[in-house]
């Protein structure tokens, strides 16, 4: 069953936790350098992690954490669903600072958000998940904050489409790599090649 949504569009639990087959996936592709919106449940299995305690992953320099790391690999953002907005701005703004970054944007497709326009506008590829895939949801408290240490229901969660936009100069790879996990295109700013 999908989650409900509010008449702010905004999912009921904001923290998802990203599904293995996608970290495998993602792992395939690079290696995470680093998870702006790391939180103890996530899987990424990232060298350097932004809590939004001790380092908030909006104000943090993505660039130099990623140049920093010895597995030279990219940045996954799966960010709190309640409010995507600001951190598909940070995606655009670090890529913008510095094209050479892997930057991947895991996040439910709610094509009618101004985050979605962002995606649309500055992403090099996109990979529209082929199949809704369960994202549980880590356990929250009655303000909705994680609590530490709780258990994860597996079989809670969110079963709503989701998409893998990608941000850096390896477009033809991540196409390459994420083919099979669903369709990709290309987002609005890319003109396709012509065929000859």
């Amino acid at each position: 069953m999908t989650a409900m949504l509010d008449e702010k569009k905004k999912p009921p639990n904001a923290h998802r936790i990203t599904p293995q087959p996608v970290i495998d996936a993602v792992h395939a592709f690079t290696p995470v350098a680093l998870d702006p919106c790391w939180n103890e449940y996530a899987l990424t299995d990232a060298e350097f992690v932004c809590d939004g305690v001790e380092v908030d992953g909006l104000t943090a320099d993505w660039g130099a954490a990623v140049r920093a790391a010895e597995n030279h690999g990219g940045v996954f953002v799966n960010p709190p669903w309640s409010d995507p907005l600001p951190w598909a701005q940070k995606v655009c703004v670090e890529h913008a600072l510095d094209p050479t970054l892997d930057i991947l944007l895991w996040l439910p497709m709610y094509p009618e958000t101004r985050a979605s326009s962002y995606i649309w506008q500055h992403a090099k590829r996109i990979c529209i998940w082929g199949k809704r895939i369960n994202h549980p949801a880590p356990p929250i408290n009655g303000a909705g904050a994680l609590v530490p240490g709780g258990e994860v229901e597996i079989t809670s969660g969110s079963m709503l489409p989701t998409w893998l936009c990608y941000f850096g100069p390896r477009h033809a790879a991540f196409e390459k790599a994420f083919r099979s996990h669903g369709t990709v295109v290309w987002g609005w700013n890319i003109k396709a090649p012509r065929s000859r």
